[in-house]
């Protein structure tokens, strides 16, 4: 029987997690309400896409999905807020949704649905790589009655990453243009230039220069060792990957990243910013602070951040001000922490929450912006110097060959 890992609230309002077994999403939440529990979160141990891999789209990552996904549940939100039922919202999309990975998730989600399935447990269904904040706000609108509320709330978030996203995307692609020149340029070099002349300056007797030997070495380096090299690299950077999955090294690298000159303010605001807009955003649909909480630790995509949102949690739950328990983690810039105490002192904290969210974002772009003018000429300038200081050589080396043979 599948496992189910729950969270839940008593009737004192107690928080209790754990795990339990049943043979869906729905007799687990049923099971737990039986034992006068509120369940909060609800999820699989273990999700796996029961689709059989030859009809997965294995282009289709997470990063990839989000428009759509974004698309998808603003459709919903949508027809959901019309008061049209949720069968019949699916029904539509499905029919009439404007990409093919669209109607079928909505396809997939209607048939869990007319098996008497819940909305949230559906959508699970039907795209298991939905992001665990994503179901739990799913579930929160339909414990709460404020579904289409929270669903456009989603949206909106979605919506403003996809946003963001495509504008870093855009911005990377002349940097990116460049290099490949640049990486083109080297091996058109080392694979048919220099073994082109290195022969003829060697046999009129002239010494090479050393740029032409060093490139030279590094040839004869890559075609000595490519097999090796080409199971050490991968091999390398599988060994790194796996030794940051395990919790104490992605805290310390996560830890390490945020204390970076410059890289670390630039993050920490990312976090921020998604952070605030995601708490405003399950406030404003009627979540309270704690659910809230719970809800947006999972969607910090850096452990030291969620580390310090577990303190923030326990904290919270003591009766402390969330202003005064974000300020002891260290770790949230301070603009954040003075608005965020301003916003809980006038009863105004969503609208500080997305204050706050739109400062940094916009402070982020500003860096990124930065950041990539600066890089296109240091690449322009690099890729030219590198061919001019190669052509210079070349062209003396050609230069002495003639000198010999006029001599």
């Amino acid at each position: 029987m599948p496992q189910y890992r729950y969270k839940a609230f008593t009737q004192a309002g107690a928080l209790r997690p754990g795990e339990i077994e049943a043979t869906d999403l729905d007799a687990a939440i049923g099971t737990l309400s039986e034992k006068g529990l509120i369940p909060f979160d609800v999820s699989p141990v273990a999700q796996a896409s029961a689709q059989p891999w030859w009809n997965r789209d294995i282009l289709a990552g997470p990063g990839r999905r989000m428009p759509s996904t974004a698309t998808l549940t603003r459709e919903l939100a949508t027809l959901i807020g019309a008061h049209v039922p949720i069968y019949e919202a699916l029904r539509i999309i499905a029919a009439e949704g404007s990409e093919r990975r669209i109607r079928t998730t909505a396809q997939r989600a209607l048939q869990e649905i007319l098996r008497g399935a819940s909305l949230s447990t559906a959508l699970m269904a039907a795209d298991p790589t939905l992001p665990p904040y994503y179901l739990s706000m799913v579930q929160a609108g339909e414990a709460s009655g404020t579904l289409h509320t929270l669903l456009a709330e989603l949206a909106t978030l979605l919506e403003r990453s996809v946003e963001i996203r495509t504008r870093l995307t855009s911005m990377l692609i002349y940097p990116m243009l460049l290099l490949a020149v640049a990486v083109a340029a080297i091996v058109l070099v080392l694979t048919i230039l220099i073994p082109t002349i290195a022969p003829l300056l060697k046999g009129a007797g002239t010494e090479l220069p050393t740029l032409i030997k060093l490139l030279l070495s590094i040839r004869d380096f890559l075609s000595s060792f490519w097999l090796f090299l080409l199971f050490a690299v991968p091999a390398a950077a599988l060994v790194s990957i796996k030794a940051l999955q395990g919790k104490k090294a992605r805290f310390r690298f996560s830890r390490r990243l945020l204390l970076a000159p410059g890289v670390g303010r630039v993050l920490a605001k990312v976090e921020t910013a998604r952070l605030d807009r995601l708490l405003a955003a399950l406030l404003r649909g009627g979540v309270t602070l704690v659910p809230a909480l719970e809800i947006a630790k999972g969607a910090t995509a850096n452990a030291a951040f969620a580390k310090a949102l577990v303190d923030v949690l326990d904290m919270v739950k003591q009766g402390r001000p969330l202003a005064e328990a974000l300020t002891e983690t260290g770790v949230f810039p301070a603009l954040s922490l003075r608005l965020i105490a301003v916003g809980e002192e006038t009863g105004r904290l969503e609208e500080m929450l997305d204050h706050v969210a739109k400062i940094f974002e916009a402070q982020v772009h500003r860096n990124v912006e930065r950041l990539m003018s600066l890089i296109t000429p240091v690449f322009t300038l690099a890729i030219g110097v590198s061919v001019g200081a190669l052509m210079l050589s070349v062209m003396t080396a050609i230069l002495s060959v003639n000198d010999i043979a006029l001599k």
